[in-house]
């Protein structure tokens, strides 16, 4: 908690001490390959921006994850029990940056990631046996299992941006970025009803097995951009 605060204030500092330079506001939509479509906004000064973007991981992004999964050797029985959560995400990402270069169109930074993966059909059998829990027979067969999944990630962000057009407000974005997830909580509900002792053990087997070992997400990125001069600016 006193780490997330630090960052917290380190952030706060770069805002006020960029006060007094030229500021833009921009908007944007794009993707990053094979990781999600999003919409984001970002302030930037002459050095440095900060950015939001919120997104979603859906097909074919979430067919291509799972086979890549597969494909690090990740177990049978995770991958199975994966393949639904990775049907569709919610996906944030808060960036800070440096911009430079040439008109400071290249910049460097840090992404903070939040994402959340839900399945609404998870096969009991397969809870079963990754946690070594049985659920009480009398429900099984007309059982319902939920999960979800939050996974917090901290990575690097490497771009360039292409303005065009009149007093270029417009850009076109390129980006490499590569994120390692560092902690990861699993939300499990049996027929509408919390799970918490089979949730504890399952939770741990995912982080230990598969997020801790395999959960790095790199992509290339590309989007659209529109600026513009924020009000009071020099």
């Amino acid at each position: 908690m006193m780490k997330m605060k630090h960052v917290f204030l380190s952030i706060m500092l770069l805002v006020s001490f960029a006060l007094s330079a030229r500021n833009y506001f921009s908007i944007n939509a794009g993707t990053d390959i094979p990781y999600q479509y999003y919409a984001g906004m970002a302030w930037e000064s002459e050095h440095i921006g900060l950015s939001y973007r919120t997104g979603v991981l859906t097909f074919p992004y979430s067919d291509i994850i799972m086979n890549l999964i597969g494909a690090l050797g990740v177990d049978e029985v995770y991958v199975n029990l994966l393949d639904n959560t990775y049907k569709f995400g919610w996906m944030n990402t808060l960036s800070a940056y440096y911009k430079f270069g040439g008109e400071k169109s290249w910049y460097a930074g840090l992404d903070f990631r939040l994402d959340y993966l839900s399945a609404a059909d998870t096969t009991a059998g397969l809870v079963e046996t990754i946690t070594g829990i049985s659920i009480p027979e009398g429900r099984i067969g007309s059982i319902t299992a939920n999960l979800g999944v939050m996974l917090y990630g901290i990575g690097i962000r490497f771009g360039h941006v292409f303005p065009f057009g009149k007093d270029k407000r417009h850009g076109i974005r390129l980006e490499l970025s590569f994120s390692k997830y560092f902690a990861s909580q699993s939300s499990l509900k049996i027929n509408g009803y919390s799970a918490d002792r089979i949730n504890e053990r399952l939770n741990t087997r995912l982080w230990d097995d598969v997020f801790q070992k395999y959960g790095f997400v790199g992509g290339i990125g590309i989007s659209y951009s529109y600026r513009w001069p924020m009000k009071g600016n020099p």
